[in-house]
């Protein structure tokens, strides 16, 4: 049977959609806006996912050959509960109607599609973060972190830039280093001069978490340039994940699974060279059958729902 395959990836800042053929070749992409399930209401978040797959599909759509597809697999930052699992594959079922398969996850579960056929540690760090451990049948073990920006998200985008805020904050009055004014700059107010003016700029946003996490590039890039207290924000961090990743293995352990399990890595932070260093730097890699940072996440995903059990 013909048909295509697609894997969404819904996440804190932004939604990509792969679409594949028969042949695991990756033939469009679409994207929409954030794609939280937990930041935003069951009918926004059924539309974003509408929108990145319509996106994906419009490039090749045909007026006499209407696609097939066969298979979706969305995963979503903010799927953490079979409540939440039921509820908005029910959602998507109205949409995608009763013929199309549909899987939906946590977002870090499209990385378990490079596990070797091993148990797997999963961690994501972009906007937010979180860490799962996965058994070979890719039955989640355990969750670590991936509690949200207001209690958690540590070793992500948000989180760095919440250090460096609150760095530049207790420096009061605003100093003129070149980490504040760095910051101070990509927020486009460089005049500011005193804490209020930060204050009204950040609490007056309407998605203030993203634009925290849109610092995440200022301190790493100043951390590269050997800024101390950008390395230090940085390094914190970095630790902060280790120690979820370390947990989520432990799990493992406890589980009575033998093998080493493999490391996979995602997010737009685990791309930057100095992040991913001082996370190795902290976890023992001899304890992974292998470590890879995922670059595709939706082609690699929709490309294994060719071979994938359907719901």
């Amino acid at each position: 049977m013909s048909g295509f395959f697609v894997a969404v990836d819904a996440g804190g800042t932004s939604t990509e959609a792969a679409l594949t053929d028969e042949h695991d070749h990756v033939v469009a992409r679409g994207s929409a806006g954030p794609g939280s399930y937990a930041a935003m209401p069951l009918n926004v978040w059924t539309r974003v996912i509408q929108s990145a797959v319509q996106d994906a599909c419009s490039s090749i759509a045909s007026v006499s050959q209407p696609l097939v597809l066969r298979h979706i697999w969305i995963g979503s930052a903010g799927i953490d509960t079979p409540t939440s699992v039921h509820d908005a594959t029910n959602a998507l079922r109205q949409i995608f109607g009763p013929t199309t398969a549909l899987t939906v996850t946590n977002d870090a579960a499209l990385l378990c599609t490079h596990n070797e056929g091993k148990a797997s540690v999963v961690a994501i760090a972009g906007t937010g973060s979180v860490v799962l451990a996965f058994d070979v049948q890719r039955t989640l073990i355990k969750r670590v972190g991936g509690l949200g920006w207001i209690l958690g998200d540590d070793g992500s985008a948000y989180a760095l830039g919440r250090a460096v805020l609150r760095a530049v904050v207790d420096a009061y009055p605003l100093p003129s280093t070149t980490l504040a004014s760095a910051c101070l700059t990509a927020w486009h107010m460089p005049s500011a001069s005193c804490v209020t003016d930060l204050l009204k700029t950040l609490y007056s946003n309407d998605n203030a978490k993203a634009r925290i996490a849109s610092l995440a590039p200022v301190v790493v890039q100043a951390a590269m340039s050997g800024d101390a207290l950008a390395k230090h924000i940085v390094h914190t961090q970095a630790k902060l994940m280790a120690q979820q990743i370390m947990r989520a293995a432990h799990s493992l352990e406890q589980t009575c699974i033998a093998s080493r399990p493999a490391l996979r890595l995602g997010g737009s932070l685990f791309h930057v060279d100095a992040y991913r260093d001082y996370v190795m730097q902290e976890i023992q890699e001899k304890n992974y059958s292998s470590v890879a940072v995922v670059h595709d996440i939706c082609g690699t995903a929709a490309a294994a729902l060719r071979t994938m059990p359907y719901q």
